[in-house]
């Protein structure tokens, strides 16, 4: 994940920028059957770090056994919804804290495989799927039928 880095937001910043994060990893036991949700994703370092710019979270699973090998896997990424406001709410630090009128902040992905879906197997056993912060337009309600 990365979002533009803030030099002067010191290291408390740097330690807390990844938790208004959720990350999830999800694959199907059967191609007609229900997602399964695998929920030890932590992260790998106990701090985001700068890189180019940006500072860069990294997530892993806990238990690499409860990752399936070769079929596919998809990994999420969106805001922590037990931190209020995380998408539209002025944040404490940066230069660039809140959305302009009428956007939002937006989880992309950029780079690697579309949708966010890998697939590992024994010669390859890890994936990178990076995701980057932007500010977007706010979705419009749908309206009812």
């Amino acid at each position: 994940m990365g979002l533009p880095y803030d030099p002067s937001s010191g290291e408390k910043m740097s330690h807390s920028m990844c938790y208004v994060f959720r990350p999830t990893l999800s694959f199907r036991e059967s191609a007609s059957g229900p997602p399964h949700l695998l929920r030890g994703i932590h992260f790998v370092d106990d701090k985001s770090t700068e890189v180019n710019g940006y500072y860069t979270c990294n997530y892993g699973e806990r238990d690499d056994a409860e990752v399936p090998r070769n079929q596919p896997v998809t990994v999420f990424l969106d805001f922590e919804s037990r931190i209020p406001g995380t998408a539209s709410a002025e944040w404490f630090v940066g230069s660039n804290t809140k959305p302009p009128p009428g956007q939002q902040r937006v989880i992309i992905i950029i780079g690697g495989q579309p949708n966010g879906t890998f697939t590992l197997s024994d010669d390859q056993p890890r994936a990178n799927v990076n995701f980057e912060m932007v500010y977007g337009p706010i979705p419009e309600p749908q309206k009812k039928p």
